[in-house]
C-alpha cells in the first residue's frame, strides 16, 4: 500500500496539528492520498483512496471524540476510474479541501502511466 500525506488546506491547521494515518491493510487499498489534522478530541481530513479492483473513493476523515478518522460510518461512493473520482461534481469548499490531494493523484497517475509505457517498450 502506498500512503501519501499532503499538506492540509489553508486554515485547517489553526486548531490542530497534522497527523499520520494508516488504513487497515485488509480493505484492499493500494493508494491512500490524504491530509489530516488532529485536535485535542477531534480531527479533520480528507482522503482519496485507490483500491486493488481499480475503483476510487473519497473518504471524509472528520470526526469528534466518539470516533476516529478511519471509522467510516457510511459507505463511500466508488468511482470506476481515477479520472471520474477527480472530475466529480463538488462544492467550492470540497474543491479547496481536495486541491492538494487532486494534484498529487494526477502526478501519481502520470508516473504510473510512464512506468507502464517504459515497461511495454
Amino acid at each position: 500500500m502506498q500512503i501519501i500525506q499532503v499538506k492540509e488546506p489553508e486554515g485547517q491547521g489553526q486548531w490542530g496539528t497534522p497527523d499520520e494515518l494508516e488504513p487497515d491493510a485488509d480493505l484492499g487499498i493500494e493508494i491512500f492520498i490524504y491530509w489530516y489534522v488532529a485536535g485535542d478530541y477531534e480531527g479533520s481530513g480528507l482522503a482519496l483512496v485507490g483500491y486493488s479492483d481499480d475503483t476510487w473513493s473519497w473518504w471524509y476523515l472528520n470526526h469528534c471524540s466518539c470516533y476516529g478518522p478511519m471509522e467510516q460510518e457510511e459507505e463511500n461512493v466508488k468511482y470506476d476510474s481515477l479520472e471520474k473520482a477527480l472530475s466529480q461534481e463538488a462544492t467550492e469548499e470540497f474543491l479547496e479541501d481536495s486541491a492538494a490531494i487532486r494534484k498529487e493523484a494526477r502526478r501519481f497517475n502520470r508516473d504510473l502511466i510512464h512506468e507502464l509505457l517504459d515497461y511495454d517498450s
